[in-house]
């Protein structure tokens, strides 16, 4: 699909073409006043291969419908601590609906539609260095050096050792099974009921029809594991706990995602902007990148439209930053606590209302609704450890913590 045009010079370059790179070329071809712009795409990868599964939820028409394959509106997640019936519980999240996007459905999908627009052109080519200049930026790669007036940048960026921060690693398998065994309409959110010796683990599990799934191992910790270790743990789920002795794995995916309080800069020079994770748009406590991708999408077209510009002033919801803060210092320094603290979160309240949280649209009012449910003590840790006690080393000279050392647990036997 790469085009060959002569000019090296763009309106745009986009470095990087997964998911935020490709959102924001879609966005930018659906606005009548930029679709005429020159727009370069540059990536080493081909994004031939299904590298990667996009989840989200919501109300709304979701965007890029056509690709689609499927959605639930029920869930399920763990209850180990009910004295009645441990085990999985099922929650109704409607209105929302939760939505699967395939890595190569919407790779195929955005570069089929763009392949209509003459003035975005796909180079393959390992970035170099993206440089700002007086006029605009230059970027170098291993197949020439472009110009162009902006920069959009999905690449890594480095995060300091003071920030809060840690990985969401995991392996999935896509399974056939020989006969119907799951169901269509219910999907499973957190299963914690598997041994914890690595961080907070749980299965994630997508039925994408009665004989075919999605089954993936997460876990929450610093260091990513061997692959035969979250194999390992695959293999004893589905026999134990999905109870599937016939299937045939058909593929796999694997990936890390950054958690981290750390506030990226958007501006990476005069005219360069991060997007994507690298620009800040991952939920620092959930790992969900999505739907945030394209709201941060339409948010640039919108100020390129209007200002010539694509920097926007952020939303300030810095509580949000507070409450995810505390819940990845609970996923990082006390994972056992993690189980209890999710299961109660949607024991004690609507599933609809909880989902609407973790997307930063609650109120006041029904945040404090959801808190005064959970288990308190785990959060004051949090918050003694990761504010006050700093701030009594900064003025005082004195850090009464120790360094929390994680004790692994087994999950409690449920049927």
């Amino acid at each position: 699909m790469d085009k060959q045009t002569g000019s090296k010079t763009y309106d745009y370059i986009i470095a990087g073409c997964g998911g935020a790179g490709l959102s924001l070329a879609w966005h930018i071809s659906q606005s009548e006043q930029l679709q005429h712009k020159r727009v370069l795409l540059l990536d080493a990868d081909d994004k031939q291969r299904n590298d990667r599964t996009w989840c989200f939820w919501t109300d709304q028409k979701p965007p890029f419908s056509r690709i689609q394959p499927k959605s639930w509106r029920k869930f399920q997640l763990s209850d180990q601590f009910s004295a009645q019936s441990p085990g999985l519980q099922t929650y109704d999240v409607a209105p929302l609906r939760y939505y699967y996007t395939a890595g190569i459905d919407f790779y195929r999908e955005v570069k089929q539609h763009l392949s209509a627009y003459p003035n975005f052109d796909f180079q393959q080519a390992h970035i170099q260095h993206v440089d700002n200049t007086d006029e605009g930026v230059e970027v170098r790669t291993d197949q020439g050096t472009y110009q162009a007036k902006w920069a959009f940048n999905s690449l890594k960026t480095s995060i300091p050792k003071s920030a809060l921060t840690t990985k969401q690693h995991f392996r999935g398998w896509f399974i056939r099974t020989e006969k119907p065994v799951f169901d269509p309409e219910t999907m499973c959110f957190m299963d914690f009921r598997t041994p914890q010796p690595d961080g907070a683990s749980f299965f994630y599990v997508l039925p994408l029809s009665s004989r075919e799934a999605l089954v993936e191992y997460t876990v929450i910790s610093d260091h990513v594991l061997p692959v035969e270790t979250y194999e390992e743990a695959m293999r004893e789920y589905i026999d134990c706990k999905l109870q599937i002795k016939d299937y045939q794995i058909e593929d796999t995916e694997q990936g890390v995602i950054p958690m981290t309080n750390f506030v990226f800069p958007r501006k990476a020079g005069q005219h360069v902007m991060r997007i994507g994770t690298a620009g800040g748009m991952t939920k620092a406590s959930t790992g969900f990148t999505f739907k945030n991708m394209q709201a941060d999408a339409q948010k640039i077209v919108r100020q390129l439209e209007t200002t010539g510009a694509p920097f926007y002033k952020p939303d300030q919801l810095s509580r949000f930053r507070f409450y995810d803060t505390l819940l990845l210092h609970i996923l990082k320094y006390y994972p056992n606590e993690a189980p209890r603290v999710f299961e109660k979160l949607f024991q004690s309240n609507p599933a609809a209302r909880v989902l609407t949280f973790l997307d930063e649209q609650t109120s006041l009012r029904q945040e404090a609704l959801m808190f005064v449910k959970l288990p308190w003590k785990p959060f004051l840790r949090s918050l003694w450890q990761h504010y006050a006690v700093p701030l009594f080393s900064r003025r005082w000279n004195w850090n009464p913590l120790k360094t929390p050392q994680y004790v692994p647990t087994q999950p409690k036997e449920t049927q």
